[in-house]
């Protein structure tokens, strides 16, 4: 049945219809034996079976059995996409075992051999290059036919990232990223002269990617080759590459010399803050020099220089400073800077540093109360927030329930986010209540300017003597712990809502 069938995808289209024959011949042959017994009747027909033995595709055409794919994973069956290289399996369903069994597969594995044609290829240029190494350093060129490789497999089929689209090209390209045998040099030796040395080669696979391996950027499809070497020609390529699970082999396999991280600055970055102050309970997870960086804030970050202005990224150290991108939930801006600071991000850990406080800080909260003429075991103390533009906060001082009045001394930002802590663990004012709109339960009017000043903000009437009274605010500013609404006030003492 190999009569007159080579390398199917040469043939003219004149020629075809008389191949088709011979194709169709072999498979029916094959279908009246086991499929084992006719995998070894075809590999002892002759030495190139693999580039010989015909397989119909979706498209209706027949190539080399090293040339197509199972439908998968990379190349759909319904012949949409890549009808060329999916294997028919309607023609084929009844020598889907023997086609396995022969080696075909529905995408890259990790160790193949080189098809006959390939490793031939392949070992010509290489056998090209280790004689001109071995002039330099023995000074004489060995015969080529005592030149061979070990080892002489690699992650493939390599053949079918010839013919792929663009899209099975990223798909099959991804695939043999995964293999570690994709970037194990091949070493070519002198079989009888012990003169000449071994030198490795870079393996087949990577030569075949950088010829026609193709990644998936946010621009579209691109070259594999755009992206490796000392200076890319595209930055997305690189970005696509190095976020790969094997980006260390691969920064080293194709040589990748550019570094992400450099050239980049932050945009609309605030003011720093001392990290420790952000998460005081961080303090216990960081080394010595660690505890003295700032914690700055920014929209973004974007290159200095190239072809790619913004970069997603969501934190960066630079110095004695973290700049975090800024997110919508505290839990991912801390995620982030734990990973940049190679600590564990785990969800019960970021759970721990944003409930916990600072012992310190809660003795000086408690102090604090205790000095202001506030009945403590009744009034509520949940308002107690960093709302204020000059970082600080007030007590209610009268009595439970009742009219409120400004709290004559000002208790700073950080102390009053403590004690609001502490009223929450103790369920003060019911603060998760206080969640929904607790405005239209009752309301508030301002009877002279928030000044500071007594009187400042009136409670027209209580409704409600288990709720945080702050919380009766009509301006959407969310609490940054316990996600209660507060009423900013003006430059001053701040007031009680």
């Amino acid at each position: 049945a190999f009569d007159g069938i080579q390398s199917l995808d040469w043939i003219p289209e004149s020629e075809r219809p008389y191949v088709s024959i011979l194709c169709e011949g072999l498979w029916t042959a094959s279908r009246s034996m086991k499929p084992e017994e006719a995998a070894v009747v075809i590999r002892n027909d002759r030495i190139d079976w693999p580039d010989a033995v015909p397989v119909r595709v979706t498209s209706g055409a027949w190539f080399p059995l090293t040339n197509v794919l199972l439908p998968g994973d990379i190349v759909p069956g319904d012949g949409s996409r890549d009808a060329n290289i999916a294997v028919d399996t309607k023609y084929h369903r009844d020598d889907l075992e023997l086609l396995t069994i022969l080696g075909a597969v529905s995408a890259p594995v990790a160790e193949r051999e080189l098809s006959p044609f390939s490793h031939l290829s392949w070992l010509h240029v290489y056998q090209a290059d280790y004689a001109a190494i071995a002039r330099d350093r023995v000074g004489s060129t060995p015969r080529r036919d005592y030149l061979k490789f070990d080892p002489n497999i690699c992650s493939g089929p390599l053949d079918p990232l010839e013919m792929l689209s663009e899209e099975g090209r990223a798909r099959y390209t991804w695939r043999l990223l995964d293999f570690e045998t994709t970037y194990t040099d091949w070493v070519m030796f002198h079989e009888t002269q012990a003169k000449y040395p071994a030198v490795p080669f870079p393996s087949p696979a990577i030569g075949t990617l950088l010829e026609f391996g193709m990644v998936q950027t946010a621009s579209g499809f691109a070259w594999l080759r755009d992206g490796v070497g000392e200076s890319p020609t595209n930055p997305e390529v690189v970005e696509v590459l190095l976020s790969h699970p094997k980006a260390d082999r691969i920064r080293q396999g194709f040589g990748i010399e550019i570094d992400l991280t450099s050239g980049l600055e932050p945009v609309g970055e605030d003011a720093g803050v001392p990290i420790v102050d952000v998460w005081p309970a961080l303090q216990d997870h960081l080394a010595p020099e660690e505890m003295t960086l700032q914690l700055v804030r920014c929209e973004g970050f974007r290159r200095t220089h190239g072809s790619m202005a913004e970069v997603e990224l969501a934190c960066l150290r630079m110095d004695d400073s973290l700049y975090v991108a800024q997110q919508a939930d505290e839990t991912e801006e801390l995620a982030a800077v734990l990973n940049e600071l190679g600590k564990p991000s785990t969800p019960a850990l970021i759970e721990e540093i944003l409930g916990s406080l600072d012992p310190l800080e809660v003795r000086l909260a408690v102090e604090a109360v205790k000095q202001c003429e506030t009945d403590s075991g009744a009034a509520c103390r949940c308002h107690c927030r960093p709302c204020c533009p000059r970082g600080q906060a007030s007590r209610p001082t009268g009595k439970w329930p009742g009219r409120l009045s400004p709290c004559t001394t000002p208790v700073p930002w950080k102390l009053a986010r403590t004690t609001c802590n502490i009223s929450i663990r103790r369920k003060c004012g019911r603060a998760q209540k206080a969640r929904s709109g607790l405005s239209s339960r009752w309301g508030s009017t301002r009877s002279g300017p928030a000044t500071g000043t007594p009187g400042a903000i009136r409670l027209s009437r209580w409704s409600d003597p288990g709720t945080c009274l702050h919380c009766t605010a009509t301006r959407e500013r969310p609490c940054g712990m316990c996600g209660i609404l507060c009423w900013p006030t003006v430059p001053g003492p701040a007031v009680a809502c």
